[in-house]
């Protein structure tokens, strides 16, 4: 074989390489431009991979009521998919060079889980509370929960409560006038409210 033709070989398979090494981290850096509000996410990403080297993998119905808002425009595609993913248990990663998986994390869940189990076993006192309406909001929305704790008895603030979101290791404390105030995505969590000499709530 003639070396100039196996030296062009060579030189044009480590161009092709390098081109494709960079194909999932240009998309990820691709800043959304607008005409991406509105759409559905899955939808999106079949686009992307149809003018591109790059495959997504991940399952239909994870993403099927995900749609993008005017709050990413301007954000790169990988800002963009971490916003939208913010409060689910949803995450991606880049497996190789034109190769980006949806995941789905369950660590959260899992969290929730143990801290509740937990607090059944010790016989603590549980309450399950809606707060908002469950209807209008998303699963990635972040919303201000605030509130004031107040003596069950005698109603006066209590100062100092420790206020934490433990499947999320979150939390705060109340102030002098027994208010405190977080910022959360919206979903399921385990709120635990702690003060000394009272029994811990959740």
């Amino acid at each position: 074989m003639n070396y100039a033709l196996v030296k062009f070989f060579a030189m044009f398979t480590v161009c092709l390489l390098l081109n494709f090494s960079s194909y999932s981290q240009a998309i990820l850096d691709t800043r959304l431009d607008g005409t991406e509000k509105g759409k559905n996410l899955a939808s999106y990403l079949q686009e992307v991979e149809k003018s591109s080297g790059v495959r997504f993998y991940f399952i239909p119905n994870w993403i099927d009521n995900i749609y993008f808002e005017e709050k990413e425009i301007g954000l790169t595609l990988g800002d963009a998919l971490k916003e939208l993913f913010l409060g689910t248990d949803l995450s991606y990663v880049e497996v190789n060079a034109n190769t980006i998986v949806l995941l789905k994390d369950p660590t959260q869940a899992l969290e929730r889980n143990t801290v509740i189990t937990a607090a059944v076993r010790e016989q603590k006192k549980i309450d399950k509370l809606v707060i908002g309406n469950v209807l209008k909001s998303t699963s990635r929305q972040r919303v201000t929960f605030s509130g004031t704790v107040t003596d069950g008895k005698s109603k006066e603030p209590l100062i100092g409560v420790s206020v934490s979101i433990k499947d999320i290791k979150a939390g705060t404390t109340t102030n002098a006038e027994g208010k405190f105030e977080m910022t959360i995505t919206t979903g399921l969590h385990a709120l635990s409210f702690s003060y000394i000499n009272f029994e811990e709530k959740i």
